[in-house]
């Protein structure tokens, strides 16, 4: 069964929670429906994406990495709007795609990045340093808790990266 993203909500209250944070690959395909409902059950909502990204949104390449991008305030969720429209418009080659000059336009304040999944970005090591001196502490790096050996080395890079550049971990 697939849960609902009102069961998340009234799970999350049930345990007094106050936030729910909500996530979509390359959009924010549930924003109405999550905003709807964070409302509805008095809930502060983090809008985030899961984005496609490439050093050239005009490429026609199908090669992307992940990245997560998470608004910190209204400004953020407005320009992370802006980007996936972009992302749409300009950078849409089998995917919606968002590129090194669009990621390096977000206001360091508006934003937290991290490195996502096994599909992410720690295979860039100038990518990651350049995110970390942007971004501060509102960099991180991921490590997931999938029993899998390319999980547990993609662990491994991020724990090096930490430690090499003093990130943040989630």
């Amino acid at each position: 069964t697939i849960t609902k993203l009102e069961d998340y909500c009234k799970r999350a209250k049930e345990l007094g929670h106050t936030t729910i944070f909500t996530t979509n690959h390359g959009m924010q395909g549930d924003i109405f429906e999550a905003t709807t409902l964070a409302e509805q059950y008095d809930l502060k909502l983090i809008v985030g994406c899961e984005c496609y990204y490439v050093n050239d949104r005009f490429s026609k390449d199908k090669s992307n990495r992940h990245l997560i991008v998470i608004a910190l305030n209204d400004n953020g969720v407005k320009r992370l709007n802006k980007i996936l429209t972009i992302a749409n418009k300009e950078g849409f080659y089998y995917k919606p795609r968002i590129d090194h000059e669009l990621l390096m336009s977000l206001n360091s304040n508006d934003f937290i990045i991290t490195s996502a999944c096994v599909a992410g970005i720690l295979n860039d090591e100038n990518l990651v340093k350049e995110l970390s001196d942007k971004f501060k502490e509102h960099f991180f790096l991921e490590v997931q808790n999938h029993n899998q050996d390319i999980q547990k080395e993609w662990n491994k890079k991020a724990l090096y990266f930490k430690d090499k550049y003093n990130i943040g971990l989630i």
